[in-house]
C-alpha cells in the first residue's frame, strides 16, 4: 500500500453527479488502490452513489444513522482514514467533501508523513489552504449575466410599479 493514492468521498456532502470531476481531480496524485464512498444510502438524496459505486467499482461504506443529525459519515471517513495509516499506507490520501470537519483529521495525517488533499465544490479558507497539501475546486462555476440582465437588473423602477417585487428573470420575460 505504500505509495498508493486512496480517494475517501463523502457521499452525504457531494452529490454523485460530481463523481467524474472527483475522479478526473484525484487522478493527477496516481491510480488509487482504494476508492470508497460512505453514506446513508438509504436516503434518497444519498441513493444515486449506488449507481456510481456498481458502474465505477467504487467501494459503497453505508452509513445508517442510530439518531438525527450529520457527521456520521465524517466519522467514518475519520476512522477509515486512520485505518490505512494504520496498515502502513503512506501515499496520498484524497478527501472528497464540502465538509470543514476533516482539519485535524488531515493534520494528524500530514504529521505521519501521508500526503492529505482535497476535493471540494467550494473554495478553500485561509485554515484549509494552509493544512492540505492541496485543494482542487471542482464547483460549478456560475456564467455572468448578459448585458440585456445587467441592464434590466440597473433599470430603474416607477415608484408604485407592481412589477418591483417579481424577480428580475420575470420581468424580463414579460419585457
Amino acid at each position: 500500500m505504500n505509495g498508493d493514492t486512496a480517494i475517501l468521498i463523502d457521499g452525504e456532502s457531494l452529490a454523485a453527479t460530481s463523481w467524474e470531476s472527483i475522479s478526473q481531480a484525484a487522478a493527477r496524485f496516481g491510480k488509487a488502490s482504494v476508492v470508497r464512498v460512505f453514506g446513508d444510502f438509504a436516503n434518497n438524496s444519498h441513493v444515486a452513489w449506488l449507481s456510481v459505486c456498481r458502474d465505477k467499482g467504487v467501494e459503497p461504506v453505508l452509513h445508517c444513522p442510530s439518531v438525527t443529525g450529520k457527521n456520521g459519515a465524517d466519522m467514518m471517513i475519520a476512522i477509515a482514514a486512520m485505518d490505512l495509516l494504520h496498515a502502513g499506507f503512506s501515499g496520498t490520501l484524497v478527501i472528497a467533501s464540502n465538509d470543514r470537519d476533516f482539519l485535524p483529521l488531515a493534520r494528524r495525517l500530514r504529521l505521519s508523513g501521508i500526503v492529505v488533499c482535497c476535493v471540494s465544490t467550494r473554495a478553500p479558507n485561509i485554515a484549509e489552504a494552509s493544512v492540505f497539501s492541496s485543494w482542487t475546486d471542482i464547483g460549478l462555476k456560475v456564467p455572468k449575466p448578459d448585458a440585456s440582465e445587467t441592464q434590466l437588473a440597473n433599470k430603474p423602477k416607477a415608484k408604485h410599479d407592481p412589477l418591483t417585487k417579481l424577480p428580475a428573470t420575470i420581468e424580463k420575460i414579460l419585457g
